[in-house]
């Protein structure tokens, strides 16, 4: 089963679109699908956390984190656009864009500062918020 746990604004769509043109050509439906296995996939990271407290909160968030990130990136190889919101760690979301034009959501994780600095480096992360 599949719910939808957040939606692209136009912003979004424009902001990626600058970046990334032809990535938004690929993209059918606004909507960001989870999958109900997901959350079991996830699970794997729990102990990346300082406590069990921490993860399901940054879990409630997933659905805040893809409507308000800090970062928009893409990762080609998995064809996946990633949402990175700054707390105390970064969170990243990854959202991978189907063959049908789905954005379907993958998994969360932290990363490091050094991660999300070599991401912008790379110009595969771009700053969000404050751009639109």
């Amino acid at each position: 089963m599949k719910t939808v746990i957040a939606e692209l604004s136009k912003e979004q769509i424009e902001f990626i679109k600058q970046k990334q043109p032809d990535i938004v050509k690929k993209i059918q439906n606004n909507n960001v699908i989870m999958w109900n296995d997901r959350i079991e996939h996830i699970e794997k990271h729990r102990l990346d956390f300082q406590d069990i407290y921490e993860f399901d909160d940054y879990v409630n968030q997933i659905p805040e984190i893809i409507k308000d990130p800090d970062y928009i990136g893409f990762k080609d190889k998995d064809n996946s656009l990633q949402f990175i919101k700054e707390f105390a760690d970064n969170i990243l979301i990854a959202v991978r864009i189907t063959n049908k034009g789905e954005l379907s959501f993958r998994t969360m994780y932290k990363i490091t500062d050094s991660q999300l600095n070599n991401y912008i480096r790379k110009g595969t992360a771009w700053k969000y918020k404050n751009n639109c």
